[in-house]
């Protein structure tokens, strides 16, 4: 199973899990939260990239482009 497909329905069973539990939850497009965050790039390796230096400036944190994507989406969310 490709990582995609396991995302989705990872996403799916959250979502299904909010809606029994009736809490709300909302999904942001992947450019909403890089646009809030200021991400910059081209390509997707250099939006990365661009997250990883965020979190690192923000934070002083270095970590890999997975945690400092999920540490955008946070970002947006706490900020909004």
């Amino acid at each position: 199973m490709t990582t995609f497909e396991t995302l989705a329905r990872l996403q799916g069973i959250l979502a299904a899990t909010c809606v029994e539990e009736k809490i709300p939850y909302k999904i942001v497009p992947t450019n909403t939260w890089r646009t809030h965050c200021g991400v910059k790039g081209k390509s997707r390796p250099d939006r990365k990239r661009s997250m990883q230096r965020l979190v690192k400036e923000w934070f002083n944190l270095n970590v890999t482009d997975d945690v400092a994507d999920s540490i955008g989406i946070g970002k947006y969310f706490s900020d909004i």
